[in-house]
């Protein structure tokens, strides 16, 4: 009688796997990171699988071999999951919206810091929310707080309102364009107004083809030194800004000085630049006068 292939063992599917992802441009260790994911397991869980020499089922394989073969079209794992995680929290992201990155939380944490300077009920504007992982965060951190996330594209726009419903339902969430939105609010109502906007120069196209391929164009890109909307939102902040508010931007690591420049220019003082988690000078923070 004959023997019914077992199907492969773990290890023939990360070796497998490697010959795959590592041609395709990846790093070594994505072979695990993607195989766990597709198993919806921890790279520990996956570990200690293969330690004990467990072999997955054929459901299991079809998988793991399904996530290798788009990782190597450079589709992005969270497209694959379905979801991104970010301070804490499990946001839903796929075609059409910008993933919410780790080196993010560190504007979330600093706008946190400097709502809660404003007193009670701080009003606070997410300014190109995308999956609304700022915001939430913010709205989650800050019960008392009063946000809008604004967002102008009608793929994210799905995105947004859905994770905004489950985890921060609080939130308010506004379609449209956000400097329209911004003109049209009176002077010195707002205590922060934070925005990880569009500030690729337009002739800088992103190396990582996860980047360039699937993050929405109009996400990434702001003019010809990718400043062209934190220009607009500097004289924005000026404006709108009640005595001592704040506002806060993620960009380059090599645009922080300009920003600065760009802030103190347009009226607001105490301009400074702060390290993400990865130690790179990407948030750029200003206050409005205090008479």
């Amino acid at each position: 009688m004959p023997v019914s292939d077992p199907g492969p063992t773990l290890d023939e599917l990360v070796a497998e796997a490697r010959q795959i992802l590592v041609p395709a441009g990846l790093a070594p260790n994505e072979v695990e990171i993607t195989i766990a994911a597709a198993l919806e397991r921890s790279r520990g869980d996956l570990e200690l699988a293969r330690l004990l020499g467990r072999r997955p089922t054929p459901v299991q394989v079809q998988r793991i071999r399904s996530f290798t073969a788009q990782r190597a079209r450079r589709i992005p794992l969270q497209y694959l999951t379905g979801t991104a995680g970010f301070y804490g929290h499990e946001f839903e992201v796929g075609p059409g919206v910008f993933i919410p990155r780790p080196e993010t939380e560190t504007l979330v944490t600093l706008a946190i810091k400097s709502a809660r300077g404003c007193g009670d009920a701080p009003v606070i504007y997410d300014l190109g929310s995308g999956t609304g992982a700022i915001a939430a965060s913010i709205a989650v951190g800050l019960p008392d707080a009063r946000v809008t996330a604004v967002e102008s594209s009608p793929y994210a726009w799905p995105w947004l309102r859905q994770n905004l419903k489950r985890i921060a339902p609080r939130v308010r969430p506004y379609f449209g364009d956000w400097h329209r939105l911004l003109a049209g609010l009176p002077g010195r109502s707002v205590d922060v107004l934070v925005s990880n906007p569009p500030y690729v120069p337009d002739r800088e196209i992103p190396r990582d083809p996860e980047v360039r391929l699937f993050d929405p164009e109009t996400a990434l890109y702001s003019g010809r030194d990718g400043l062209d909307d934190i220009r607009q939102l500097a004289a924005d902040a000026a404006r709108l800004l009640r005595p001592g508010g704040s506002i806060l931007v993620e960009h380059t690591e090599r645009q922080g000085e300009l920003i600065r420049e760009l802030f103190v220019a347009a009226g607001l003082q105490q301009a400074q630049t702060h390290p993400d988690l990865t130690g790179r000078e990407r948030i750029t923070s200003a206050k409005s006068r205090l008479d």
